[in-house]
């Protein structure tokens, strides 16, 4: 079975006849797999979508009432990968091939209860299909 990173504003529960093709693994429609390997494991990539490289800014002036700076770098990176993963899916793919953290630095000042963060993130975006499938309804 391939294991990625799947990322799904829905509840991910057991594929459908509909998602599932010949035993081949399957996300919903809504998802986008982030990875950090070149290709996945028997897949095949039908088309190459472009390099990502995007970097983000966050601040935050109340980190005791978020929950500190663990919950702050937690909200940060979990926003940075739901936007790259909706930007590979508006432009047609399902696959953010790749994948890696490029920098990630953090300024913080504890006695103004103030935090900053820069990441940046990079990939390939493709769109991916199951060697099994004759469909690009991926996975």
């Amino acid at each position: 079975m391939v294991s990625a990173h799947c990322l799904s504003l829905e509840n991910m529960g057991p594929p459908t006849e509909e998602e599932s093709f010949n035993g081949a693994i399957t996300t919903p429609s809504t998802g986008c797999i982030l990875s950090p390997l070149s290709k996945l494991p028997e897949c095949r990539v039908e088309k190459f979508l472009g390099h990502l490289d995007f970097f983000f800014v966050r601040e935050s002036s109340d980190l005791k009432e978020i929950g500190g700076v663990r919950a702050f770098l937690h909200n940060a990176l979990t926003e940075a990968q739901t936007v790259v993963g909706a930007h590979t899916l508006s432009l047609g793919g399902n696959a953010l091939l790749s994948y890696h953290i490029g920098e990630f630095h953090l300024l913080r000042t504890s006695a103004k209860n103030h935090a900053q963060c820069l990441v940046n993130v990079c990939g390939d975006m493709a769109l991916v299909a199951s060697n099994g499938s004759q469909s690009t309804e991926l996975l």
